[in-house]
């Protein structure tokens, strides 16, 4: 049987971490072939006593100072040894039996393990995948699955779009698990609190960090392809430049190799989205600031 890694970087939320264990145990066929790997920042000592709820349940502490979430999710990848790697949050609470179970057979839909797999988490579901799940074939592929330059959001869109040009290219390898659900419990579906660390984070920051990357994921993809179709191929290093997010827009539009209908859809959902941040954010943040 395949063995899972949970790689759940925690700041600040014991109790709610906590709770995500419990529920890892409450509903796994098999605890046993279940790993969490949690990274903690060393100035968090409260949070430095999560604790397993059953013996069976591998807990990883990796403690160290504070960073981005790309580079918390790369440390927790480093000490993993699943066959199968999925990205989980602090405000999670599974709620299928037999998850792992689920997730186990999914993959061998694709001998080769070259996939990316999600499941329903109560708002996105089909549509996109909050919680990623690839496996080790497709991260040594891929070779830097989560780059640091993440401070919060979109490492996921980042995923995603590696997946999706695969997709444009041919070879469909998204699955959608339905019978799943690991539920987040996130303020703006109405689930929780805002709490600090929701403040904090900055969704501009993330878009413009994921449109820097484009070039990087096409090239991805075309790796991806390559090994599918049992040909040679490797990733090229190029520089990470941080520029406006229209212009990098552009320049994805212009440049990309991908069909004319894969960049003129993505030129429009992120046109549309990076402008609706810009300008609605801070309202929405100061909505919820309010007594």
């Amino acid at each position: 049987m395949a063995k899972i890694s949970l790689l759940l970087p925690t700041r600040e939320r014991l109790a709610k971490a906590q709770a995500f264990l419990q529920t890892v145990v409450a509903t796994a066929d098999d605890v046993s072939q279940i790993e969490v790997i949690v990274t903690l920042d060393d100035d968090d000592t409260p949070s430095h006593t999560l604790t397993s709820p059953h013996e069976a349940l591998s807990l990883r502490k990796v403690i160290g100072p504070q960073t981005t979430m790309g580079a918390l999710n790369t440390r927790c990848l480093k000490k993993a040894t699943g066959e199968i790697l999925m990205l989980v949050n602090d405000d999670i609470l599974i709620r299928t039996k037999g998850w792992d179970t689920y997730l186990i057979e999914a993959v061998k839909k694709f001998p080769d393990g070259i996939c990316m797999m999600h499941t329903r988490d109560g708002y996105k579901d089909a549509s996109f995948p909050l919680f990623p799940i690839l496996t080790q074939k497709a991260v040594q592929l891929i070779q830097d699955p989560y780059p640091s330059e993440y401070c919060g959001d979109c490492i996921d869109s980042h995923l995603f779009d590696i997946f999706l040009r695969l997709k444009d290219l041919g070879e469909d390898r998204i699955v959608f698990i339905p019978e799943v659900l690991f539920e987040h419990m996130h303020f703006s579906v109405g689930k929780a609190p805002v709490d600090a660390l929701y403040q904090r984070r900055s969704r501009t920051a993330g878009n413009q960090t994921f449109y820097s990357y484009w070039k990087q994921r096409e090239q991805i993809a075309q790796v991806l392809l390559a090994a599918i179709r049992r040909k040679q191929a490797s990733l090229i290093s190029l520089p990470f430049k941080r520029q406006n997010s229209y212009f990098l827009l552009l320049k994805s539009f212009w440049q990309s190799q991908q069909t004319l209908n894969f960049r003129l859809k993505y030129f429009a959902y992120h046109l549309l989205r990076e402008t609706y941040i810009r300008f609605r954010l801070d309202k929405v943040k100061a909505h919820f600031k309010k007594p």
